[in-house]
């Protein structure tokens, strides 16, 4: 029969099946595809010769006729069974020789014994696995079997490593040994063993290990950037390619950077992952009538006792956080009862300062409305997912998650290691369970106390009539200035006159290294504000928390005789409440301050103070010509108002004294630790009155 016969045919009663039967012969022709290879059960011979019969049956003739026409001009195809179909690892002469191969593997070890096997024995069974399927590869390498091979040693550790580690890829070999080090310390699980034997028993796994085996010319178990040179040549495309595998940066590709298994197992395990409940099953323990008297280490263990009875639901469940003497939810309960009574939000500067807030806090008993408060989070989806991402990154089980485990986690990343560094509150250098939840974050339906301190500085730019410049001095402001705002107070800039606010160029050149200093002066939004300071005719009392007298040589001259910034220092600290603090000379703020309205009696009456001392300013102008110099000594005035003064032991070093909302520093060493305390005042009092309206 012709050609053009059997086509007309074909076209009237079976034109599909006959592309079904012109395809089928081609595979056959293709000496790479064995014709016995069972697909489902089906073989490609057995699917060709029905599809030939059926079509010659339709087309009048025989099997054996139509196999003859159809394979008169086979088509020229590429296999596309291999892992690398875009032919960048292997040239059409290397393919011939290539066959698809599945290595024969038997786990040898069973659950029951694990944990127990050591990554050395599963590396010595990969061997074995080579070994007895070397017929399989056709580019077998004797060096793999050897014991100092690195091939089968870096699979085994990386894939471990790949399935264990969720974090961002590590930026150096040195990150990634560190790393190592922590994630594969844990001994191997049966699941993670069947995970491993289940890829070597791929496709992917027998295909890319030939390859790789081809590639590796010197047999070390690593592909080098100068043996994908050696392969390709020069080509950046191919050498690029090959080169975007490489997940360790440490200059080499291992095998199981080679098949991918950094993708692969990633991607499975986001598959696998699905979000389930955590919220843990608990009911409170305690009664109403039982408060005050449930301590806080009484909820501590009620806290520790959830945790093990919910310990079903987690999958990073820890021995150690059941210990009694685990701290971690004795301290999750402390942190929770600081962020509930720190009303205000302070933020605390240091941890020595969050410590002394937190033993303030903490004086008071614990009330049942906390009590509900601090359980009513146990059923919460987002504390059983966060206690089991806790207890993940806490490596020593300490209860506490340090920096170096945070860089264990994260490497050289900046951006994940300044977002999780962000959490830490309370300046410990640590981690907490609270601070891990976000329980420090403030409840955006919730209504601060709108602290406002108002800082007095000095209008007053001449030292007395010796032609010399003074002012406000420099640290005495931006020491206190930084503490306010970085405590989220508001800070408003005051002067007798209002508008510039002049500084004392002396202490500038003095403290001009001083970083806290420096980058006050560089703030424009500071240095404007300075220079327009606002008139006490502006003021609203009732809106100041505190007052603060910034000092200065200058303000002996203005700010001691200001009878409008008196008034407004007497409402704040009598009508509402409110502190006052000054600092070395600008104590001499105080000298106006009275009780009432008449010029009597005075607000310094049997307080206890500290100011900048007569010896201190003999130290700074010299014995005999201080006095000539100043128009008083601010020590003797401030004893004439009855104050009981007291000072350092030594001149210039930093001394401060707090009594009845009036809190004072001796010199410009004091200003820190005079602006934490009146931080810590604030927090306090507001916590204690639970009347959030008296300051506002």
């Amino acid at each position: 029969m012709s050609h053009a016969s059997v086509e007309v045919l074909v076209s009237r009663k079976c034109r599909f099946i006959f592309v079904l039967c012109l395809w089928c012969a081609v595979l056959m022709s293709i000496p790479n595809v064995p014709r016995e290879t069972p697909v489902r059960g089906v073989t490609v011979c057995s699917v060709a010769r029905g599809a030939m019969a059926l079509t010659a049956a339709a087309a009048d003739l025989t099997p054996s006729q139509h196999a003859a026409h159809c394979t008169q001009q086979p088509a020229r195809l590429t296999s596309s069974s291999h892992l690398f179909t875009d032919t960048d690892l292997e040239t059409d002469s290397d393919r011939e020789d290539m066959s698809p191969k599945t290595l024969t593997v038997r786990p040898k070890y069973r659950e029951s014994e694990f944990p127990g096997i050591e990554i050395v024995q599963i590396v010595d069974e990969l061997r074995i696995i080579y070994s007895s399927n070397r017929e399989s590869f056709s580019h077998f390498k004797e060096e793999y079997l050897e014991t100092e091979n690195k091939v089968f040693p870096d699979f085994v550790q990386e894939f471990l490593f790949i399935l264990r580690n969720e974090f961002e890829l590590p930026e150096s070999p040195e990150r990634f040994q560190a790393m190592v080090e922590q994630v594969v310390a844990a001994p191997v699980l049966h699941k993670e063993y069947s995970a491993l034997m289940h890829e070597v028993g791929t496709l992917r796994f027998a295909w890319g290990l030939n390859d790789y085996a081809q590639m590796d010319l010197n047999g070390d178990g690593q592909i080098s950037k100068s043996e994908i040179e050696a392969r390709f040549g020069k080509s950046k495309k191919k050498q690029a390619k090959l080169l975007a595998k490489e997940r360790t940066n440490d200059d080499h590709i291992s095998l199981s950077e080679f098949i991918q298994c950094w993708d692969h197992v990633s991607k499975a395990k986001g598959k696998k992952k699905a979000r389930t409940n955590k919220g843990f099953t608990h009911r409170r323990i305690y009664l109403k009538s039982e408060f005050p008297g449930v301590k806080i280490d009484d909820i501590a263990a009620e806290l520790r006792q959830a945790y093990i009875n919910n310990e079903a639901i987690l999958e990073n469940f820890k021995d150690e956080y059941a210990k009694h003497d685990n701290m971690l939810f004795r301290e999750f309960v402390e942190e929770l009862l600081f962020v509930y009574r720190n009303v205000s939000n302070l933020v605390p500067a240091n941890e020595e300062q969050y410590q002394r807030l937190l033993e303030r806090f903490l004086s008071k008993p614990v009330t049942y409305e906390e009590y509900c408060k601090i359980l009513s989070l146990l059923p919460l989806n987002k504390f059983g997912w966060g206690i089991d991402s806790f207890a993940k990154l806490d490596l020593d089980s300490n209860g506490m998650i340090t920096r170096d485990e945070i860089e264990a986690a994260f490497g050289k990343n900046k951006k994940k290691r300044e977002k999780f560094e962000m959490l830490e509150k309370n300046k410990d250098g640590k981690i907490s369970l609270a601070e891990f939840l976000h329980c420090w974050e403030v409840d955006p339906k919730t209504k601060p106390v709108p602290f406002k301190v108002m800082m007095v500085l000095t209008n007053n730019a001449d030292l007395g009539t010796t032609g010399r410049k003074t002012g406000y001095n420099l640290p005495e402001l931006a020491h206190p200035y930084t503490v306010f705002k970085e405590a989220g107070l508001k800070v408003m800039l005051v002067s007798p006159r209002g508008g510039k606010a002049p500084m004392d160029p002396m202490s500038c050149e003095e403290y001009r290294d001083d970083l806290v200093c420096s980058n006050f002066i560089d703030n424009h939004e500071v240095q404007s504000a300075l220079e327009n300071t606002l008139n006490p005719r502006n003021i609203e009392p009732s809106d100041i928390s505190c007052v603060f007298y910034v000092g200065g040589h200058g303000c002996l001259w203005d700010v001691a005789r200001d009878l409008p910034l008196a008034d407004i220092t007497r409402q704040v600290y009598v009508s509402h409440g409110g502190l006052v603090a000054g600092i070395s000379h600008g104590v001499a703020g105080l000298l106006p301050v009275t009780t009432k309205r008449a010029s009597t009696p005075s607000i310094l009456e049997h307080a206890k103070l500290t100011c900048f001392s007569n010896s201190e300013e003999e130290i700074i102008f010299g014995q005999q010509h201080t006095w000539e110099i100043l128009p008083f000594k601010l020590e003797d005035r401030l004893k004439e108002k009855e104050a009981e003064m007291s000072f350092s032991q030594e001149p210039l070093a930093p001394h401060v004294v707090s009594h009845k909302r009036l809190i004072t520093g001796q010199n410009a060493a004091s200003s820190t630790a005079l602006a934490e305390k009146i931080v810590e005042e604030l927090a306090s009092s507001i916590s204690e009155k639970k009347a959030m309206n008296v300051l506002i």
